[in-house]
């Protein structure tokens, strides 16, 4: 679905489109038919030509930066008048610009179709059909390339312009640590379990007991001070209800779930959100780089774990994790050749235990003892790894959410502290 700024952009696009055909290339077609031609560059200065073949310098002409300057000048107002609009309609920017991009660039590639066949007409002197057509991608990847970078820009400052107003709004919120923490556990909670069994959660008052809410992601239940789940309330985080029986019921709202994960990112929460070091590392460009593959599909692990259906991705995650442990070492092999290396990369095991045998001395007796334990880790990883990815049904216990952060959470930090240590040899 398209955002409500979509055919109003469509209509000033294909029309700024239209205008540049028929006044600055359409002309063109006439170059050899009578009078001396005359058209306009974006500059103002004219072109000239009279009494002479089109081949040669007029081609050149046409060619070479000829529209070029009408097309950037074009994209650049579309662009912020895009930005510009989508701020006083409120509209999202970060799903409008992807839109202009693409209407910008079916509007170039019919430029420069058209500025082929005339090409081709005035080169095959009333025979177009005998001239070969000329190549267009050249120009049309050097504009995509321009219009790429701006939109790139414009997004990047839609995002941090985005990020600090979610920063202020979220920092306005005034609540105590324990009821931040009060928070994590329910969002928590609510993660553990699939959809159909999401809900109200109930505070359950019994006589002669503290205030307990009632939840199927939380066993047990959970003690609860009764004023701070209206404090929660009091600030949009949850949404306060009564059930038929007079009971205090809520369900956290859309603003909560994003205050949440704002504020995982922000206290660092180990037992809910990678550490802010190892995430940082892994973030880094020198480690995105080199280990691409697995940096992604981590991502998309920890996407999972944190989505709305996560209690449904269990498997997936185990899945994405143990191809994460696949493209790291196989980026491991490459960068530390050896003829004794298993090319087979799901023996993830027996091709770490090679790389790291390669370096064993320049680590010492003890840190030698380190690489014999850090193998361990990733063999005991991988049997994690592979317990999630088959649901656990070798061993007859049901997967929980937990498992699933286990195994994200460790599969990052193993090859935080394998490439760190492989680093420092360097």
């Amino acid at each position: 679905m398209t955002t409500p700024l979509y055919p109003t952009f469509q209509k000033r696009i294909n029309d700024a489109i239209e205008e540049l055909i028929t006044h600055q290339v359409t002309p063109w077609s006439c170059m050899t038919a009578g009078p001396t031609f005359r058209v306009k560059r974006f500059d103002g200065r004219e072109i000239v030509c009279g009494g002479i073949s089109f081949d040669g310098s007029p081609r050149a002409v046409f060619w070479d930066g000829y529209i070029e300057p009408f097309l950037e000048h074009l994209c650049v107002g579309e662009i912020g008048a895009a930005v510009t609009m989508a701020k006083e309609r409120e509209v999202d920017g970060i799903l409008l610009l992807p839109e202009i991009y693409d209407l910008l660039l079916v509007g170039i590639k019919k430029i420069y179709t058209r500025m082929a066949d005339i090409d081709r007409r005035l080169r095959g002197g009333g025979y177009p059909d005998r001239v070969t057509l000329r190549p267009i991608e050249d120009k049309v990847q050097r504009m995509e390339v321009f219009v790429g970078d701006r939109i790139l820009a414009e997004l990047n400052m839609w995002q941090a312009r985005e990020s600090s107003q979610r920063n202020a709004e979220f920092e306005s919120v005034d609540l105590l640590e324990h009821q931040k923490s009060l928070l994590l556990e329910l969002v928590k909670a609510d993660h553990s379990v699939s959809l159909e069994h999401k809900g109200h959660f109930f505070v359950s008052e019994a006589t002669n007991r503290p205030p307990s809410v009632i939840h199927a992601g939380i066993p047990g239940g959970l003690n609860v001070g009764k004023g701070d789940v209206e404090s929660l309330g009091d600030d949009n985080i949850l949404r306060l209800g009564r059930s038929s029986k007079g009971s205090l019921t809520f369900q956290i709202t859309s603003f909560g779930f994003r205050y949440a994960e704002w504020l995982r990112g922000r206290m660092g929460e180990p037992l809910l959100r990678i550490s802010e070091q190892v995430r940082s590392y892994l973030g880094s460009s020198n480690f995105k780089s080199q280990y691409k593959d697995a940096f992604q599909k981590w991502t998309q692990a920890e996407a999972a774990l944190w989505g709305e259906d996560s209690a449904n991705q269990l498997t997936t995650i185990g899945h994405l994790c143990r191809e994460v442990a696949q493209d790291f070492c196989t980026a491991l092999v490459e960068k530390h050749p050896s003829a004794d290396l298993d090319r087979d990369k799901t023996k993830t095991v027996h091709r770490l235990r090679t790389i790291l045998n390669q370096h064993r001395s320049a680590f010492g007796q003890s840190g030698g003892a380190f690489l014999d334990a850090l193998l361990a880790y990733w063999g005991t990883l991988i049997d994690l790894v592979q317990r999630q990815e088959h649901g656990g049904t070798k061993e007859g216990e049901a997967l929980t959410w937990e498992d699933a952060q286990r195994v994200v959470f460790h599969t990052a930090v193993v090859m935080w502290e394998i490439d760190r240590s492989l680093n420092r040899l360097r």
